[in-house]
């Protein structure tokens, strides 16, 4: 690949002359109702009303988040509480203000809260004070479980940065890592906090002889309903299973959900559960701002590209649905001349953190993204959150915008791409009570570069063309594993359109399985779909030579 790359160097920088020019005479505006519903920042920035707007969001989200409470108050450590003073941490927030406490009486917690509330903190305060305290000298004493591996890095980080001299007493096990190192240091007697993903520590503790938690005194679940939403509840019924009965247990999250129910009830007996509401208790930060566009599939990629050139001094994250997605677009972005780092679950371990320490460290920025980013990630100083693709349901969206506005003093906006054919998942956002608007944009100012596009995607034996296949193809299985069938019906895809945003002339052949239940209507259902595709397919073949859509569907 870089052989054809270095081959073709005078003609990409020519190429890339030609969009440059274009590219920059091309921006974009919105004509506004209100102000609210205005994807122009600038005109945004530049309104003392809107300031004065934004000053109000932010008085109101810091009355949700901060407590009167000091941090100095509770009974800690007197060289925690200088370090954590020293770290900036002064006055609790709300979800630490009611959880702390009953956490350094050894109580048993559940608290719940919304994403960027400071729950990290509110169990990483009374693990601190148990290490800084105990007479223990043998085995580990805290055990912190995390739904990802970057999540667990920064739970890590921050624990070292509170502990300072003691540092060397937490560990890392994470997927990915290298396991002959964290036997080591798991086995060391000195070892007392380990802050893992499920999947490794079970292995570890099956397999790592001299892995002692037999004095294990406080058990931590972070994101526990992440933690079950991607699989891992038969391994955190093992773990649980393993460690001590007599301990003390915390359990973190921003829903609590029927699994979390089920976890709670296997894992904890007697508990506090702490529930933080805001003024209005919606799903949200009164400081993010929300809104949505109803655009078609061929406009998709002609609108982030003019969004992205226009915001170049914003930090933002954009959300995909596949893996194939975020490793097309980034490399389609890079090439022609718009830096963007990426991060997907394909991608390994020293890269995932290598890119998003990188991107927590830039003052502006685009990171692409699959879900892996999604839970718990504090990255500072988001701008904007894009959901390119929307996500399965309103939990995962609670969960991709809440990496903006997060903590005191932070405003922040979200934008939902949306395909006239699923309206619908909106209706189901505002039945939660998340507060939502349709932002409009004007086509005729977005880059007029979808021939370029087309051209440079579809260059003989070019590396683009086979990204944009399997990225569409990875895009259609996504689509179809969507249990939403009312909002997000694969029948319903203008296809042809569809192939245009991965920069395809035609939509290339693409295998669905579909698996029969054991039930006998859905398998009626199952088989009505399949036949209605299929005549759909054979209906477009018929007429492939005068309207030139040669989609393929095989069930």
């Amino acid at each position: 690949m870089d052989k054809k790359e270095k081959r073709n160097k005078s003609e990409k920088k020519s190429e890339l002359n030609t969009k440059t020019t274009e590219l920059k005479n091309s921006k974009l505006k919105t004509p506004r109702k209100n102000s609210s519903n205005s994807l122009d920042s600038k005109s945004s920035k530049n309104s003392i009303k809107d300031i004065s707007k934004e000053n109000k969001k932010l008085e109101k989200s810091n009355s949700d988040y901060f407590s009167d409470t000091k941090l100095s108050s509770f009974p800690l450590n007197s060289k925690l509480i200088e370090t954590l003073n020293s770290l900036g941490y002064i006055t609790a927030t709300k979800i630490q203000s009611e959880s702390i406490p009953q956490a350094l009486e050894s109580k048993d917690v559940i608290g719940q809260a919304k994403t960027g509330s400071g729950k990290s903190l509110a169990f990483l305060i009374p693990a601190a004070q148990l290490i800084l305290t105990t007479k223990i000298k043998e085995g580990i004493l805290v055990l912190i479980i995390t739904p990802t591996r970057e999540l667990a890095i920064q739970l890590y980080d921050l624990t070292k940065d509170i502990l300072i001299d003691n540092g060397n007493l937490c560990t890392l096990v994470i997927g990915g890592g290298n396991r002959k190192k964290e036997s080591e240091k798991i086995s060391s007697s000195n070892m007392k906090i380990v802050i893992a993903t499920p999947g490794r520590l079970l292995d570890h503790m099956e397999n790592t002889k001299n892995f002692n938690y037999s004095n294990l005194k406080m058990l931590i679940i972070d994101e526990a309903d992440k933690i079950l939403k991607i699989g891992f509840e038969e391994e955190l019924k093992q773990i649980i299973n393993k460690i001590p009965k007599d301990r003390q247990t915390l359990l973190f999250s921003a829903t609590i959900t029927p699994k979390v129910e089920d976890l709670i009830t296997l894992s904890i007996k007697n508990y506090e559960n702490i529930r933080i509401k805001t003024s209005n208790d919606d799903p949200t930060v009164s400081s993010l701002e929300q809104g949505y566009i109803k655009i078609t599939a061929d406009k998709k990629f002609l609108f982030l590209f003019t969004f992205i050139k226009k915001n170049l001094n914003r930090k933002i994250i954009i959300f995909f649905s596949t893996c194939k997605e975020v490793e097309f677009f980034s490399n389609l972005l890079n090439y022609v001349d718009v830096p963007v780092l990426s991060i997907s679950g394909d991608y390994k371990q020293q890269k995932r953190s290598t890119t998003f320490i990188e991107f927590c460290s830039l003052e502006k920025g685009v990171l692409l993204c699959t879900d892996v980013a999604q839970r718990g990630l504090d990255i500072p100083d988001i701008d904007w959150v894009i959901q390119y693709d929307p996500p399965h349901d309103p939990e995962e969206y609670l969960h991709r915008v809440g990496r903006t506005a997060r903590g005191a003093n932070k405003i922040g906006k979200a934008l939902l791409m949306i395909l006239p054919n699923e309206i619908g998942f909106i209706r189901l956002l505002q039945l939660y009570k998340i507060k939502i608007e349709e932002f409009e944009f004007p086509e005729n100012k977005l880059a007029k570069i979808q021939e370029q596009f087309e051209k440079l995607v579809n260059k003989k034996d070019h590396y683009l063309l086979n990204l944009a296949t399997e990225a569409y193809r990875a895009y259609l299985h996504a689509y179809n594993t969507n249990n939403d069938k009312d909002n997000f019906n694969i029948e319903k895809l203008d296809l042809i359109k569809l192939c245009k945003s991965f920069g395809l002339l035609s939509p290339p052949f693409v295998h669905l399985n579909i698996k029969f239940s054991t039930n006998s209507s859905r398998r009626k259902n199952n088989r009505k779909r399949e036949e209605f595709l299929n005549y759909k397919r054979n209906k477009i073949n018929n007429e492939s030579s005068n309207n030139n859509d040669n989609r393929q569907f095989i069930m």
